[in-house]
């Protein structure tokens, strides 16, 4: 019963504290978004507003949280449902920084508020910020000056990429926040042994085309120690997500498929070069 009522007392008390607390402590990634990144809103933590090194509904289970959005309020609800019983009757302090939510807006600017509901049903604001989410959309005359206006992709191209006419090998191309891209190809070597090509730190040219270096490894086979691992030549990837007819940057033309589901590739790899090869998406 003390420890109860010690954990009632607290939550009194820290829904008293945070009520008449400043909003702040909330960081925001990519720190200039647009509409088509993947935005992650992170908690400073507890000392990073003056407040409570221990606020409550910052141990509540994930599932616990409801997000809504109302006249460019973004609001996170967290909801202090978690039964656990700390020593002292308080949980540890401090709670460190940590994610709260993470998706993609539509363009607009937004006032973000973190909430806290306590187990007696009193919401408290606890910390809150400032976001704006620009527009990707480019007239055609930006889309060809990607020099002043660097490009970014407009759909998330992830996914399992196998060659139209033939199987056996392709591309897994990863694509996080947006415009950070890995590209591994698998494929085989002369000697028929499988060869992985790794392909990072490339750039988006156009909204549609994709360009990286790669370099290529070789391993011993399944259950090989990680050690035998080791770069074995170089390679590259230039990815088409959308037809160019005029091959000026800012021109290209989606057609009638869905580009999620349209690539060209051109690929140097084993020695050889392969031009304008056709990859369907898989899964």
């Amino acid at each position: 019963m003390h420890v109860i009522l010690t954990r009632l007392a607290a939550l009194l008390a820290a829904a008293c504290f945070w009520a008449g607390a400043s909003a702040q402590g909330l960081a925001f990634w990519p720190a200039d978004p647009n509409d088509t990144d993947w935005i992650t809103i992170r908690f400073l933590g507890g000392s990073s507003v003056g407040a409570p090194d221990n606020p409550l509904c910052a141990y509540a289970n994930a599932a616990y949280r409801k997000v809504s959005v109302s006249n460019n309020v973004l609001r996170i609800e967290l909801f202090d449902e978690n039964p656990g019983v700390w020593p002292g009757g308080t949980p540890p302090a401090p709670v460190g920084a940590h994610d709260v939510w993470a998706g993609r807006l539509i363009a607009g600017g937004y006032r973000v508020e973190l909430h806290c509901t306590n187990q007696l049903g009193q919401s408290f604001q606890y910390a809150s910020g400032a976001l704006s989410v620009a527009s990707s959309y480019m007239t055609r005359a930006e889309r060809r000056n990607p020099a002043a206006y660097p490009p970014h992709p407009l759909i998330n191209y992830s996914g399992h990429w196998t060659p139209a006419d033939e199987l056996g090998w392709g591309l897994i191309i990863q694509q996080v926040d947006g415009r950070q891209v890995a590209v591994t190809l698998f494929t085989y070597g002369a000697d028929t042994r499988p060869v992985w090509y790794f392909c990072g730190g490339g750039r988006w040219e156009t909204a549609f085309t994709y360009r990286s270096s790669c370099e290529r490894f070789q391993a011993n086979g399944f259950g090989a120690s990680s050690g035998s691992l080791a770069v074995t030549g170089t390679g590259s990837v230039y990815l088409r997500f959308a037809l160019n007819s005029t091959g000026v940057p800012g021109d290209e033309q989606v057609g009638f498929s869905p580009p999620e589901n349209s690539l060209v590739a051109d690929i140097v790899a084993e020695g050889r070069a392969i031009s304008s090869k056709r990859f369907v998406r898989i899964r």
